[in-house]
């Protein structure tokens, strides 16, 4: 018999797919057939059974190893005043870094003790994603969620303040592109009556919120401002991170 089975032959029904046996339950077998319970792949219209010569395609997806979990927090960070800006913080990884970082979130918060004229806008806060290694600054001390597992070196994270309330002796410097990733003006005190709220900017804090670096790329923590009374060195910033660190098994 031939494979395949046409319903209600007399009035040109459907074919429903079966295979015609030569052996059934480890017996030979004539006359036999059985209908396809089978595995198969295809566009619309279309149809092939699964078979080692067409096997069913399938997407491969890399599964991330963990190698670290980590935060850090910078010290209190002076304004800089001046006319370019400042950049209060910077996250890296390394042209021939072996791991991938995922970072999940940055906070900063601001406070001032002196007031700003109600026509001075207060610094834009801005996260840029960078490929050169900034320079300068002073290193973050890595703090892991898990001692028991170990930064790479590959990974570099910068800050404009060598102590609380000091700044570094030379200013944490970046390559910056167009590449804005987030961006908000901080606050400003204009007057010194009432009460200082200390908001809590939170960057990439929602769900799969994260930004990916792989080898050679980076994001910098900016305050971007041409006005020195912008920024003045008695305003004070903090910025925290928190991050993983892993390798891709494919």
């Amino acid at each position: 018999m031939a494979d395949n089975t046409l319903l209600n032959t007399g009035t040109g029904g459907d074919t429903i797919a079966t295979d015609d046996v030569t052996t059934l339950n480890g017996s030979a077998s004539s006359g036999v057939k059985v209908q396809r319970l089978k595995t198969g792949f295809g566009s619309d219209a279309t149809y092939r059974d699964v078979s080692a010569s067409y096997p069913l395609p399938v997407t491969q997806m890399a599964t991330k190893v963990l190698t670290y979990e980590g935060r850090t927090a910078t010290f209190r960070t002076p304004g800089r005043a001046g006319t370019t800006g400042q950049k209060l913080f910077s996250i890296h990884n390394a042209t021939a870094s072996t791991v991938i970082v995922d970072v999940n979130s940055v906070f900063v918060q601001t406070t001032c003790t002196v007031v700003k004229a109600v026509t001075v806008l207060p610094p834009a806060i801005r996260i840029y994603r960078v490929t050169v290694l900034p320079t300068n600054g002073t290193a973050c001390v890595k703090t892991p969620k898990d001692t028991s597992l170990t930064s790479s070196s590959s990974l570099t994270i910068l800050q404009d303040a060598s102590a609380d309330g000091t700044s570094s002796t030379t200013a944490l410097t970046a390559t910056l592109t167009t590449q804005m990733v987030l961006g908000c003006f901080g606050d400003r005190m204009i007057s010194a009556v009432g009460t200082d709220l200390f908001t809590r900017y939170a960057f990439l804090s929602g769900t799969d919120e994260y930004i990916t670096l792989r080898p050679l790329e980076g994001i910098v923590l900016t305050l971007d401002y041409t006005l020195a009374t912008q920024n003045p060195i008695t305003d004070m910033w903090i910025a925290t991170c928190d991050w993983i660190e892993y390798t891709e098994v494919t």
